[in-house]
């Protein structure tokens, strides 16, 4: 498989979560507790459906 064709990886760190979200490390930490980053989750993939793009990958 070309390297371009990579499949992205399945689990980000923290760090690359802040960078995707434009937040802080430190609020990444804390979303688990307050669930907030489930939500974005589910707002993010929702967005992804509505737009009719469901590759898997398409977050990248």
């Amino acid at each position: 498989m070309p390297e371009d064709d990579k499949p992205s990886p399945r689990f980000l760190t923290i760090e690359q979560v802040a960078e995707e979200l434009a937040t802080s490390e430190v609020q990444i930490r804390s979303m688990p507790k307050t669930g907030q980053l489930i939500q974005d989750a589910y707002r993010q993939v929702s967005e992804r459906i509505a737009a009719g793009n469901l590759e898997e990958d398409a977050a990248s």
